[in-house]
């Protein structure tokens, strides 16, 4: 095995892998966020997309995205010895961390790299995190940061503060830094998508033509209390810089792609710009964002101009069907408007998807009923159902840890996608109540004669046919079975 940072001698670049580790199901990690995929659709990760771009031209750069790819342990073991891999950035999540850590500590063990980390967890105590797992020598708090890089080229003589990294020096002490970026605006470097597997992810409503991410903001100036993203600073790129980063995409034959910002029209002028932009340059592309219902009627201009632009899929928060639920976690929002959304959505012609969480802290069986009911009466495209997750530096989090129903901070599993003794207790519902209502929403919102006949016209054609067929499959075996 040849020496630490060998590569130094000879004055080459650094070899550095973007892992997104294997894990024995699909397991989403990105934005500091972590779950269960609830079907067969799969995305990009966004902060290792950021970091291709960031990192592009100082190292000699590789990609192993495990999940998607289906990459064992000793497939990524042997990858990194043969190419010489100096430095390994890999994602981690609460929900897989289990796994995670069994990888990494391999690595580790077999492969003589450094390793940085990038995921929810990063974002707890910091000292603690080190102190547990000393196989992680560095982690990432901002990946946006373009400290980065000179981060990586002084390993590992590391001495000074570093813009969003935690690490571990050479004299084995911990150095962090909690400071934000200082302007709202960043820039960096196009992602290298065309290291990335694009062909293989999938999302159910757009076709098997592959699909990518663009973030052309970070952060969300909301502050739900169950939301790690309304704790993040809110930034966001130029118009200019996510327009040559689509226009990338379309030159690899990608025409697909989501927008990965936590809320796409969080500057409603902004928005709108970037769709003129897309419409002037005559770019075809297909797009789906995240929204809020309340911002997205700000400006009766705004989803006229977003389907013009390409928009094919509008994601809605809608969390819950009862307005006091919604009060509960300072969601902000109300049933009415809500409604006014999707009609509006409907109106434009734009389909759209909804997120309802099930078990909130105050939840019984009345208001997850009442969420359910709200589903089918909105009727969007796609429904999923997802589990409460007390995320990391949330308000939510705080509450838990108080009332000791979080009792090991660091590293404790949690999953918002589904799977057996995942689901948070509420207020008035055990674990395995909130699981059995999960199941009951899946089947009672998709093994409906009204869903059928209004939505599945839309997906038979033979590019998206077979991509439907994978998630009716994938949400059988999870839900309906």
């Amino acid at each position: 095995m040849k020496p630490l940072f060998s590569f130094m001698a000879n004055n080459s670049q650094k070899r550095v892998l973007l892992l997104n580790p294997p894990a024995s199901k699909k397991y989403l990690r990105d934005c500091f966020c972590s779950k269960l995929s609830s079907g067969a659709y799969y995305w990009q990760p966004s902060d290792l997309a950021v970091l291709s771009g960031i990192l592009n031209k100082n190292f000699n750069l590789f990609v192993i995205d495990a999940i998607i790819e289906k990459k064992s342990l000793p497939y990524i073991t042997n990858f990194i010895k043969k190419h010489e891999i100096d430095i390994v950035i890999s994602l981690i999540g609460s929900a897989s961390i289990n796994q995670d850590l069994v990888t990494l500590k391999s690595i580790k063990g077999s492969c003589n790299c450094y390793i940085a980390v990038s995921g929810d967890i990063v974002l707890d105590e910091p000292e603690k995190t080190f102190g547990k797992w000393d196989f992680i020598d560095a982690m990432i708090t901002d990946f946006t940061s373009m400290e980065i890089i000179s981060f990586l080229n002084a390993i590992p003589n590391n001495k000074k503060k570093y813009l969003g990294i935690n690490y571990r020096n050479n004299l084995n002490q911990i150095i962090v830094n909690h400071q934000n970026q200082k302007t709202k605006i960043i820039s960096f470097p196009s992602p290298r998508h065309d290291l990335f597997p694009l062909k293989q992810y999938q999302l159910p409503f757009f076709d098997n033509q592959g699909v990518a991410t663009v973030s052309s903001s970070f952060g969300c100036p909301y502050s739900c209390d169950f939301c790690v993203l309304g704790t993040q600073p809110f930034l966001y790129r130029s118009t200019k810089d996510v327009v040559k980063e689509i226009k990338n995409l379309t030159t690899i034959g990608v025409k697909q792609f989501i927008f990965r910002d936590p809320l796409f029209e969080a500057n409603i002028n902004r928005a709108k710009e970037i769709c003129q932009a897309i419409i002037d340059n005559n770019l075809k592309v297909y797009w789906s964002c995240n929204s809020r219902v309340d911002t997205v009627l700000r400006d009766p201009n705004l989803l006229p101009l977003m389907k013009q632009a390409g928009c094919t899929m509008i994601l809605f928060g809608v969390e819950s069907g009862t307005n006091s639920i919604l009060k509960s976690v300072n969601k902000r929002i109300n049933i009415s408007k809500i409604k006014k959304a999707f009609s509006a959505c409907q109106k434009h012609q734009i389909p759209t998807s909804g997120y309802f969480i099930l078990g909130l802290p105050e939840d019984n069986s009345t208001t997850i009923k009442n969420t359910i009911n709200l589903a089918i009466e909105l009727n969007p495209s796609f429904a999923v159902f997802s589990y409460l997750s007390p995320d990391y530096k949330t308000k939510l989090r705080e509450q838990l840890t108080k009332q000791k129903i979080i009792t090991d901070s660091t590293g404790q599993q949690y999953n918002r996608g589904g799977g057996k003794n995942t689901a948070m207790p509420s207020k008035y519902l055990t674990s395995s109540e909130i699981e059995k209502y999960q199941k009951f929403a899946f089947r009672k919102y998709y093994l409906r004669w009204g869903y059928l006949k209004v939505h599945i016209w839309r997906f038979l054609t033979p590019k998206h046919i077979f991509v439907i067929i994978k998630e009716f499959i994938s949400l059988a075996k999870k839900y309906f079975i």
